[in-house]
């Protein structure tokens, strides 16, 4: 095969700068080197590129439907390049390889033998992602101290080329330098010069703001601002030593128990189109700014589009850029580029203040030039046009309902002694709980304990929601139904709520008997009043 790993990096080149003629016409000199899959696709893009350029210079194209049959083929290109990669991959026998784990056991392995064993120990996989995992350890800094770390570990050793490991160390070296600043996850270790390669970071209690928005529990419009505020700051200092995220996005942004954001570490790998699968292009490429699907210079202002994407996402709950393919995203981009009040459309249905909607759009200008000045401008702007309430005043027993489940839920071990105690006056929910979970970690191929610890924080967050929202039960009753209507389907029936939400009330007063020895009737009161919103909003009342 003469075709080479230049060749791959010249045609992604020409199709990210839309050079899509040049590009076809070299490749279909270099028919005989590819498979009939991939030469009979490269005819069939040729013949559609042909006739589009026929189209135009006959004016019986419109310029949606050129740029929109235009981005199928780009994306069809890049599915050619990639299954060549693979292709190259297979053959070139002679470049060093490393063999990929088969299994996450065997990956973990690896990562034991990497890991110094008198610093890293109680190594545990939570995260088994597309193109990386994530274990739980302990980091012992001394005799006397362990901290519980988070280790991130590349899957994919393709991702990078082992001619680039000295830059990726360095640009990792400046990564990490700014890692510490506040809003940032701190990078405390790592392992990139050989694989498998990994870093090493607190471990952070809480939930990808990712996962939180797709639980949909409603936010309050101070919590918003408080993430946005965070989150830029924590930018605005990268920004001032001429360091870019380039990679953020609700999946990259932890929420920790304190509500409190923290970013994962500006990007060190950066994208290789030629390197990632489809469901990952399409996972990025909803993120991404115009410069960086066109490749084009990226500034400050990339991370600007991006907090923008972040800022829609917190009030809508969904992607600005949806879909459920590559196509169906681009479609969406062309969409917004020729239609950008679609943004304030889908705003309006929101809490978001107009004027904030007006800011989102800005950011999310196509021209840079078009946006911002810089993330200082957006800080003022954030702060100044989310007019936040102050907490509502609440009574003095739930406030100190609210203390009582914040000291709790950090307790260690906390809500399983919950479920036990539930179980214990429900054995048919154990049941019922036990089989649900057997089959989630079959289909899944996640053990049981990181599915119960799964479980345990979505307990935690409809807790802390339902305090949160005490004295709004109206927003709280379409997402109370819908969980019902989940526990429904596992067996469970609304009126099982009574008995789990009792057993908690107890577990509280158990855990927190500082708090309520004799003040019983205080909780009980004030515990029926939130029972009372619940069963209305399961349907149980």
């Amino acid at each position: 095969m003469t075709i080479n790993k230049q060749h791959i990096q010249r045609w992604i080149g020409q199709i990210q700068h839309d050079q899509i003629g040049p590009c076809i016409e070299e490749i279909c000199q270099e028919l005989n080197d590819l498979n009939p899959d991939q030469r009979e696709t490269v005819i069939n893009l040729s013949a559609r590129f042909n006739n589009v350029r026929k189209d135009d210079n006959k004016g019986t194209i419109s310029l949606e439907e050129k740029t929109l049959e235009m981005n199928k083929i780009r994306v069809s290109l890049l599915s050619v390049m990639m299954d060549i990669q693979d292709q190259l991959i297979a053959e070139q026998q002679h470049i060093r390889t490393i063999r990929l784990a088969q299994n996450e056991t065997e990956f973990r392995e690896m990562l034991e033998e990497a890991l110094p064993p008198e610093k890293y120990t109680d190594l545990k996989c939570i995260s088994n992602g597309d193109y990386c995992l994530v274990y739980s350890a302990l980091r012992n800094r001394n005799s006397h101290f362990r901290e519980k770390v988070a280790i991130k570990v590349f899957k994919n050793l393709s991702l990078i080329d082992e001619e680039n490991v000295q830059e990726l160390a360095d640009r990792f070296a400046k990564s990490r330098q700014y890692s510490h600043v506040d809003g940032i996850i701190t990078i405390l270790d790592d392992g990139l010069i050989h694989p498998p390669r990994f870093y090493v970071m607190p471990y952070v209690d809480g939930m990808r703001l990712s996962d939180r928005l797709k639980l949909d529990w409603p936010l309050q419009l101070r919590e918003i601002k408080k993430v946005l505020l965070k989150i830029t700051e924590a930018l605005i200092q990268g920004h001032q030593d001429e360091l870019l995220h380039l990679n953020l996005r609700p999946s990259n942004i932890m929420i920790d128990r304190e509500g409190e954001p923290q970013i994962f570490p500006f990007q060190v790998i950066r994208f290789n189109v030629s390197q990632r699968s489809i469901g990952r292009i399409k996972q990025i490429v909803a993120y991404w700014s115009p410069e960086q699907f066109n490749g084009e210079e990226l500034t400050e202002k990339t991370d600007q589009y991006a907090l923008g994407l972040v800022a829609f996402e917190l009030f809508r709950h969904l992607p600005f850029f949806r879909g459920d393919t590559v196509l169906e995203v681009l479609n969406k981009r062309i969409t917004f580029e020729n239609n950008p009040d679609m943004l304030e459309e889908e705003l309006s249905e929101t809490f978001c203040p107009k004027p904030m909607i007006k800011a989102i759009r800005r950011m999310l200008s196509y021209h840079p030039a078009d946006r911002f000045a810089d993330l200082d401008e957006v800080w003022d702007e954030i702060d100044n046009l989310i007019v936040s309430s102050k907490p509502t005043s609440k009574k003095d027993d739930q406030r100190k309902l609210k203390r009582s489940f914040d000291r709790c839920r950090k307790q260690e071990h906390f809500y399983r002694f919950f479920y036990d105690h539930f179980f214990s006056k429900s054995p048919q929910s154990k049941a019922i709980f036990e089989k649900h979970f057997q089959a989630k970690a079959t289909e899944y191929k996640q053990t049981e304990e990181a599915l119960w610890d799964y479980q345990h924080r979505m307990l935690d967050l409809a807790i802390d929601r339902l305090l949160a929202f005490y004295g709004d039960p109206h927003s709280l009753k379409n997402r109370l139904s819908r969980l019902a209507q989940n526990h429904t389907a596992m067996g469970i029936p609304p009126a099982e709520f009574h008995t789990f939400l009792a057993c908690l009330k107890e577990t509280i007063a158990q855990k927190d008997t500082e708090s309520w020895k004799g003040h019983e009737e205080a909780l009980e009161n004030i515990w029926r009043e939130m029972v009372d919103v619940v069963m209305a909003g399961v349907g149980g009342g």
